[in-house]
């Protein structure tokens, strides 16, 4: 027995500090530590998020990464006016070619690293640039007025870097206020994302991602879901109990009919005929008149509209007297569906209409020459329409944040798919982006919009909304 006193007595002389230290950073850890740990990582909001889309790290959804950093500019969602975001101020140089970037100060990654101009890198391949320590020099070869809206997109650092059981993995690295924390590929697949953890200090969001709204309907149904956003209709869903429904209207897509014009089918006057012929929707309020959205500061109010009127679209079919009956394909994706069908019958009505105007007004023609005016329409379904190969086209494009339209309807371009021709349109475009001032800049894009609207190369019809659905109270928000 004190053979065992001794050497318990040895022991702790020799390391009573070390055994003392230990004691209190124990009871520190299990005290205080350990209890605010499960505190803060219960009191942190979980949120489990559908997205629909393909997505990648080098396509990441723009939800996410507004949530995670900023730009050097950002657009007013009210609109389009720019403004500086991580820039404190910028200079334009007289002759349009030079632009300058002061950056703000104390700007920190979410790594608590400086924000350095050299750490900006968009991808401006005819663009030269310059560093100094608080700014950013752009060079252009030539004047290009949308060019600020270039420097919108939210900056992110890739940083590589080791984790138990991935080959590969980046730290994404924003400057916001939430930081992306982790995720994941789709299986088979070391490119396409399966999901995406976005956290803040109050907030943990787990983003999943569907390949299509049908997917996304079934994971909420199955709960790997509580919320899902970005439908354009909320389908069965809307007579589920205790659900919130958000209806969104941020006109950052029109859907439109577009006419392929090197058919010789479509002349001005068929192509506004269809246009006064196609009801609208007009419930919402949401109708869409041109590519320019109308809360841009560039939409042109008097813009020539094709409000519904049978007896005018016939009268216009009539003129144009087709020399044979027009049996016509309508190619769509399986989203805009629905609303094909009812372009269908409004179409085809037009041609019933017209037929029976025919036979009943002009005499000299014959029935079987009345049978010209019949139309017939084919809907095609394809997500991944061929816009080299179409007759008609249903589909909806983003409005963009500058009234720049030079992309898709200057006669030069690949996008123009329509195969839109005005020599004035392309005048108009071409200075529409090298003109500096806003106000010479209204009255060239409001010009242009006159200009489309009367040649109809397109019926625009209506913004595409957005329904956000998540688990809750049952009620309808329009936003």
């Amino acid at each position: 027995m004190r053979k065992i006193y001794w050497y318990v007595s040895s022991f702790l002389s020799k390391y009573y500090l070390i055994i003392l230290i230990s004691l209190l950073s124990g009871f520190l850890l299990f005290s205080f530590l350990i209890p605010q740990l499960i505190k803060f990582v219960s009191q942190k909001e979980r949120r489990f998020v559908a997205l629909i889309g393909d997505y990648s790290l080098e396509n990441l959804p723009s939800l996410i990464t507004n949530q995670v950093s900023f730009g050097l500019m950002k657009a007013s969602p009210l609109n389009s006016e720019l403004t500086t975001s991580l820039a404190k101020d910028f200079t334009i140089s007289e002759d349009g070619l030079t632009y300058t970037f002061t950056l703000k100060e104390d700007l920190l990654w979410q790594d608590n690293q400086p924000l350095h101009p050299n750490d900006i890198h968009y991808n401006l391949p005819e663009v030269h640039t310059e560093f100094t320590d608080n700014q950013i020099i752009y060079t252009l070869p030539e004047p290009f007025s949308p060019f600020t809206a270039r420097l919108t997109k939210p900056l992110l650092r890739f940083i590589p870097t080791k984790k138990l059981f991935r080959l590969e993995f980046f730290n994404i690295i924003g400057i916001g206020d939430y930081a992306i924390t982790d995720y994941t590929h789709r299986q088979h697949s070391r490119s396409k994302l399966s999901s995406m953890t976005v956290e803040s200090s109050e907030k943990k969001i787990i983003y999943r991602f569907y390949l299509t709204q049908e997917q996304a309907i079934t994971a909420f149904k199955k709960g790997e879901v509580n919320e899902i956003i970005g439908l354009n209709h909320p389908r069965e869903l809307e007579d589920w109990p205790n659900l919130t429904i958000t209806r969104e209207n941020p006109q950052s897509q029109y859907l439109a009919l577009f006419f392929n014009l090197a058919d010789e089918r479509f002349p001005k006057n068929i192509r506004q005929a269809f246009g006064y012929a196609l009801t609208k929707n007009t419930a919402l309020g949401l109708l869409a008149f041109g590519p320019i959205n109308d809360r841009s500061w560039a939409f042109f109010k008097g813009i020539k509209r094709y409000d519904y009127s049978l007896d005018r679209a016939i009268e216009r079919l009539v003129d144009e007297f087709p020399a044979e009956p027009l049996e016509i394909t309508l190619t769509t994706n399986s989203l805009n569906y629905d609303r094909a069908i009812r372009l269908k019958d409004d179409l085809e009505m037009l041609g019933e209409r017209a037929r029976e105007y025919c036979l009943r007004e002009n005499k000299q023609y014959e029935a079987l020459t009345c049978d010209n005016l019949s139309i017939t329409i084919n809907i095609n379904v394809n997500n991944f329409p061929d816009l080299n190969n179409f007759e008609l086209l249903l589909l909806s494009l983003a409005t963009g944040i500058d009234p720049d339209q030079y992309t898709f309807w200057h006669s030069d371009q690949p996008n123009n798919f329509t195969n839109y021709k005005n020599t004035r349109v392309d005048a108009l475009l071409e200075e529409g982006r090298q003109v500096q001032d806003q106000q010479e800049r209204t009255l060239i894009y409001q010009e242009f919009q006159q200009v489309l609207s009367e040649d109809v190369p397109a019926i625009f019809l209506e913004y595409d909304l957005n329904y956000n659905i998540s688990r809750g109270q049952s009620e309808t928000v329009v936003e």
